[in-house]
């Protein structure tokens, strides 16, 4: 299996995200995969390419975010040249710039892109919307596996600030506290009680219903009526 591997931070710059991404790639080397990186040109870069089992592919990543995700776009269609056959898979080890980056050159590949994050990111992303926009954006195009993980993140965290918000309530004292005691439990318990049945029985629920059925006829009033809003979709602009 080959793949390119996308990652602004690399070796000879020293931290955590390069080192994580560079004990990826090796690792993947070791295994016996092809794989090329497409990382950012750095001073004594050279040097250090030479040492890897696996080629690099250098770019330009100054001047900001945009800038640095066409570069990067750009060096992996130079890196399909280091493979030996088309990439199966192109690995992005941030949301951005890596992320943008993938999105422009996977069209040109036709693979799917694996979307690597550190929580940084996700803790980042709060009260930008161009941030946020740019990341949604990235998981709607990445691993399905990765949108979902998020979604469940989000989904717990909405449920435990709701819970967080109404529980001390139930603390006050005096009259206030005695009034809104009952208030504060039966909102907390019920935020509680409504996460807990959408990231278990609603995602069953979903399954059993969203089924893939045999085409054919759909027998009774339901089914005529699923089919006239399938037609109806399937006629709609998109």
């Amino acid at each position: 299996m080959s793949l390119i591997m996308i990652a602004d931070d690399f070796p000879p710059a020293v931290g955590g995200i390069q080192t994580y991404a560079f004990e990826l790639a090796l690792a993947t080397a070791e295994l016996g995969q092809q794989v090329v990186v497409v990382a950012s040109a750095q001073p004594g870069s050279a040097a250090v390419d030479a040492e890897l089992p696996f080629p690099v592919v250098r770019v330009p990543t100054g001047g900001g975010h945009p800038s640095a995700a066409m570069n990067l776009s750009t060096g992996v269609r130079m890196a399909v040249r280091e493979l030996t056959a088309p990439p199966r898979c192109l690995v992005a080890t941030k949301w951005v710039p890596e992320g943008p980056a993938a999105i422009l050159a996977v069209r040109a590949l036709a693979c799917p892109i694996v979307l690597l994050g550190h929580g940084g990111e996700f803790a980042m992303s709060g009260g930008n919307p161009v941030k946020w926009l740019v990341q949604r954006a990235v998981l709607r195009r990445s691993a399905g596996a990765q949108q979902a993980v998020v979604g469940l993140a989000v989904g717990i965290a909405i449920a435990l600030v709701l819970a967080s918000v109404f529980v001390p309530v139930a603390f006050l004292g005096g009259i206030a506290g005695q009034l809104y005691r009952q208030f504060a439990l039966t909102v907390a318990v019920s935020v509680l009680l409504s996460a807990l049945v959408a990231l278990t029985l609603t995602p069953a629920l979903c399954a059993l219903l969203l089924k893939p059925r045999a085409e054919g006829r759909r027998a009774g009033l339901l089914g005529r009526l699923g089919a006239r809003l399938d037609g109806g979709i399937r006629m709609a602009p998109r």
